[in-house]
């Protein structure tokens, strides 16, 4: 008796477990990061349309980059350091082709160990990036697969794809590092100077 309940236990946990592999198989798609996510989606897409190699569409998009351009009456060039380094982890991580960049782990070792009380690095962030129009699927600038892939649309009027420009510039401290009273001196370090063109 106690033979047959372990053996049905047995079968029924080996059931399940089967059964939670297929879902899982199925869906896995639907739990991937947002990064593979995005590419999941947008492998079909002919990325030959993507001038500026970022897409910006293949980050989750906390610093919102495309508000900051530079123009003075936007008044949204100047920034925290913090959403500086957030902006070029997005802008690194959105790119296709990260050849030449400093990584953003690299880069926060040259802030953590650049400046003092008294100095401090400017940094500017200045990229052109594209991202997809949020329109494209109703204005039938890209379809969708049966599996919820976008696909480009031939004879299309124009790009599925904005092109923007972000300009950013923060003065640089490390954390816990203060500001003295004293006349301060902003220096400017190549390496803090971030774009595509190095």
């Amino acid at each position: 008796m106690k033979t047959l309940k372990f053996t049905r236990r047995c079968i029924a946990l080996v059931a399940l477990l089967s059964f939670y592999n297929l879902l899982f198989a199925q869906t896995v798609w639907d739990t991937l990061p947002w990064k593979q996510y995005a590419d999941w989606k947008l492998q079909n897409l002919n990325k030959a349309y993507i001038t500026t190699n970022i897409l910006y569409d293949r980050m989750f998009p906390l610093a919102n980059v495309d508000e900051y351009k530079g123009i003075p009456s936007t008044n949204t060039d100047t920034t925290h350091p913090d959403h500086w380094m957030q902006a070029y982890y997005e802008m690194y991580n959105a790119a296709y082709n990260t050849a030449g960049w400093i990584s953003p782990d690299a880069l926060d070792n040259l802030i953590k160990t650049n400046g003092n009380s008294k100095q401090h690095p400017i940094g500017i962030l200045y990229y052109k990036f594209n991202s997809l129009d949020t329109n494209a699927l109703q204005d039938h600038l890209i379809d969708t697969l049966a599996n919820g892939q976008f696909t480009d649309v031939a004879n299309r009027p124009r790009s599925p794809y904005f092109t923007h420009t972000s300009f950013w510039q923060p003065p640089y401290w490390p954390t816990g590092r203060w500001w003295k009273k004293a006349p301060i001196l902003f220096i400017w370090i190549r390496s803090f100077f971030c774009t595509m063109k190095r």
